[in-house]
């Protein structure tokens, strides 16, 4: 009579950990918008998170006899931030984990844990479209150096607060020729933002004051868009961190685990007017 192992709770436990231990390092190792905009952590709740601005204060000139009138000093909401859930699953039945458990682990975890990532960054480099501060560039057009000076010196004169960070497509960066590139222009340095190997492999230097990344997370096209902006100009606002719960459907072809994961963030602008979209195509020549 055949003896066939057990997939106990233990051993589950082990397994699924295991796969949440290696997404949680592909997902942090895929990232790179977090490291670049505003970041809440302290709310775990579905509470919208609003940014208000108060009145500002004009001087007027006076005599000795004149009497102040008060400027109105109350706060207006500018921008909100709504979080939503997201999630996806993975099945694996007993007979994959049976027959192929250590790939089948590896891969699960890196889909689950990039997937996570992208669909983060996603959200975030939505929001480029929504910066106020002016779009450079045109539908069908080329970005110029000229273009990126544009975009610097808009956020400077918009008083926006500094470090600036600059995301464009690798079209993008194609079209723009070798300004971008290591010796055309850009310097080479290490910082804070770069804690990961994505971040690395995206980060293209420092030029005119401006952290550069390049990235396939920004649809191509003849519209592409990218963006130069002040931390603060888009906001992340993560509720509940990525996890993985699995649940067991023994009905499912003899016995199957369902990979549960799921996350809770906002994504939005916070200072719009401290962003300017660049906008152009971003399709290689054929």
């Amino acid at each position: 009579m055949a003896t066939y192992g057990i997939n106990n709770s233990d051993a589950i436990a082990s397994y699924v950990q295991t796969i949440y231990e290696m997404a949680t390092l592909a997902a942090r190792d895929r990232d790179f918008m977090t490291n670049l905009v505003e970041v809440f952590n302290d709310n775990r709740g579905t509470a919208i998170r609003s940014r208000s601005e108060y009145g500002t204060a004009t001087y007027k000139q006076i005599s000795d006899s004149d009497d102040l009138v008060s400027e109105t000093f109350t706060p207006s909401v500018q921008n909100s931030l709504t979080p939503y859930m997201y999630g996806d699953q993975f099945m694996l039945t007993d007979q994959r984990i049976r027959n192929d458990p250590f790939n089948l682990q590896r891969d699960a975890a890196r889909e689950l844990g990039e997937g996570a990532a992208k669909h983060v960054n996603k959200s975030l480099i939505a929001q480029f479209s929504s910066l106020t501060a002016g779009t450079i560039g045109s539908n069908g057009g080329t970005l110029t150096v000229s273009d990126l000076l544009q975009a610097v010196a808009t956020l400077q004169m918009q008083n926006a607060r500094p470090p600036y960070y600059g995301v464009i497509q690798y079209g993008h960066q194609y079209h723009l020729g070798t300004v971008l590139a290591p010796g055309g222009g850009v310097s080479q340095t290490n910082a804070p933002e770069l804690q990961n190997a994505f971040a690395r492999n995206a980060y293209l230097g420092n030029l005119f004051g401006v952290m550069w990344f390049a990235t396939n997370d920004i649809t191509s096209g003849t519209a592409a868009i990218g963006a130069v902006f002040s931390r603060e100009a888009i906001a992340f606002d993560l509720r509940v961190p990525f996890r993985i719960e699995p649940d067991r459907d023994a009905s499912y072809g003899g016995g199957a685990w369902e990979l549960d994961a799921t996350m809770t963030y906002a994504a939005g602008v916070w200072r719009p007017d401290w962003g300017v979209a660049l906008r152009g195509t971003s399709v290689l020549p054929t």
